[in-house]
């Protein structure tokens, strides 16, 4: 078996669209998250990553489908670069406990 083209097909079966109003504001809300910021800048937008996430969770299926190709049906050549569904998980996780401390 080839992994990565079974890899792309589980991306493309989730290129939906939805409306992205989130790509219109990456540059300002990076901006805006990453004043100040030590260490590292952010690569993602919170409202770009928590959309994914929602979108998960709306559709049931798992990140590669749902999340990546999500992503790369809507951001692709509009953004710097598509984040993969590692780090989609993982900023989600740490999103949600911010939100739940803060």
């Amino acid at each position: 078996m080839k992994w990565s083209i079974y890899n792309q097909s589980l991306v493309r079966r989730g290129e939906i669209l939805l409306g992205f109003d989130v790509i219109n504001n990456w540059d300002a809300e990076l901006k805006e998250m990453n004043q100040g910021k030590i260490g590292e800048s952010f690569h993602y937008p919170n409202t770009f990553l928590l959309r994914l996430g929602y979108a998960k969770a709306y559709f049931h299926l798992p990140y590669k489908q749902t999340e990546e190709g999500i992503a790369q049906g809507h951001a692709k050549g509009k953004v710097p670069s598509i984040p993969d569904f590692t780090t989609i998980n993982i900023k989600n996780k740490q999103i949600g406990h911010q939100n739940k401390r803060g």
